[in-house]
């Protein structure tokens, strides 16, 4: 018998222990590199194109500053292609186009002094008269279809605007040139009658800055009175076929009215300044238009009464006494004051304006 104590045990068990840590480790792995690095990188590239939306739209504001026209326009592209719904960046690209149109103008001005110039000095030194005068009227003609395009491209940027002054006196230049020219014929009819309408229902003196009815002379016309409710549904979103939700509280206003038996066709919410000029932000129930669609309902019910492409067209058994009018993106409205055109089926109209307070 051996006086040595023999120790049996120990090993399995430290054995045990390291392939526990090893599966331990391997697990840890495994979850870094399939779900924890994902989601890392998945936040990375959010914020890196959060990022990238602002740089572009800084970049854009700079070049829109120093009259840089092209490239502002590539980079609130950029901004849109990434944010759709980015408004700042589409009224921004609006007014970069029709400075882009109005710059093409100008060159085709001095092109087509050139032009002449050149033709002149052709007409002084060719040999023959005739020749002279076939190389001025080529000048003339190419200068000419690149100024109608130019005027063309500028009516179709203050129509985006809501700018139909504007938009008549490039539309007509296009028209005196070329009667036929692309959709001008169209445009100068939905321009003419844009300015019709708003003339008709634009007042001489300059808007309450509290909500308030339009006076009437004629007892028995019709009245109408807008006050602003406050950001509480969302019903709309951006687009002339906005009819729907998309998880952003729009802009509510309450309008009444009292149509006196007349059947109403259409309304229009137009942003005004304190004179009463319209600027750009534009709402209404016209599918034909390139303005966002306005949403408009009982008071007591968020069920919308516009038809299913978005107009209106309330008998007077239908038109309710309060109406609600829901427009998209209403973030900056705190402020600022606006105007609502009421149409009826008999040509006439009303209008109410308000200043949107906090």
């Amino acid at each position: 018998m051996s006086g040595r104590t023999k120790i049996t045990g120990t090993r399995p068990i430290v054995t045990g222990l390291l392939v526990i840590i090893i599966l331990l480790l391997v697990v840890g792995l495994v979850v870094g590199l399939f779900i924890v690095y994902p989601q890392y990188q998945e936040r990375q590239a959010a914020q890196a194109t959060v990022e990238q939306v602002e740089t572009h739209y800084q970049a854009g504001v700079a070049f829109q500053s120093v009259g840089d026209w092209e490239k502002a326009a590539r980079e609130y592209e950029q901004v849109i292609l990434v944010k759709p719904n980015y408004k700042d960046a589409q009224t921004r690209l609006a007014e970069v186009k029709a400075k882009q149109a109005e710059a093409q103008t100008q060159a085709t001005a001095t092109a087509m002094a050139r032009a002449t110039e050149a033709a002149v000095q052709a007409q002084a030194t060719a040999t023959a008269g005739a020749q002279a005068t076939a190389v001025a009227q080529a000048a003339d003609a190419t200068a000419t279809a690149d100024a109608v395009e130019a005027h063309y491209q500028k009516g179709l940027a203050y129509i985006n605007l809501g700018k139909w002054d504007e938009a008549k006196t490039e539309l007509e230049q296009v028209f005196a040139v070329d009667p036929n020219y692309k959709e001008v014929q169209a445009k100068l009819t939905e321009v003419k009658a844009r300015l019709e309408a708003v003339q008709a229902l634009t007042p001489t003196t300059t808007p309450p800055v509290t909500p308030s009815p339009l006076a009437t002379s004629t007892p028995g016309s019709p009245e109408a009175s807008i006050e602003w409710v406050g950001q509480t549904s969302d019903q709309v979103r951006p687009g002339n076929e906005g009819l729907t939700p998309d998880g952003k509280l729009d802009g509510v206003f309450l309008l009444t009215v009292s149509a006196h038996g007349k059947t109403l066709v259409k309304l229009e919410l137009r942003e005004v300044d304190a004179q009463g000029s319209y600027l750009s932000q534009f709402w209404d129930t016209d599918p034909k238009t390139t303005c966002w669609a306005l949403g408009v309902a009982e008071k007591e019910s968020d069920t919308k009464l516009n038809r299913s492409e978005g107009s209106l067209n309330l008998t007077p058994e239908d038109i309710p006494t309060e109406l609600k009018l829901y427009a998209a993106e209403a973030s900056d409205f705190v402020g600022k004051f606006f105007r609502v055109l009421i149409y009826f089926s008999d040509g006439t109209g009303v209008i109410a304006t308000t200043k949107v307070e906090r």
